[in-house]
């Protein structure tokens, strides 16, 4: 399994420390690509990637707070 990760980010000035822009920082919105290798067919892997989202806390708690992707690929 490897994945990649975008992220938004708004106000990020403050982070460098520029003068004039203290307002805190925050995500505004999130992209995550996850490969898997597996062997499965496509629709036992579809299935089994929107189970792991259903039953997964930090994606469910996440996805209420700023627009968050998660997007499967099966590579073998």
């Amino acid at each position: 399994m490897e994945g990649k990760i975008w992220l938004n980010l708004a106000t990020p000035l403050t982070l460098l420390g520029v003068h004039g822009y203290d307002e805190p920082p925050h995500i505004t919105d999130c992209k995550i690509k996850i490969f898997i290798s597996s062997d499965l067919d496509d629709q036992t892997f579809d299935k089994l990637t929107e189970a792991a989202l259903r039953n997964c806390f930090i994606y469910n708690t996440l996805n209420k707070t700023f627009s968050f992707t998660v997007l499967f690929e099966q590579v073998l």
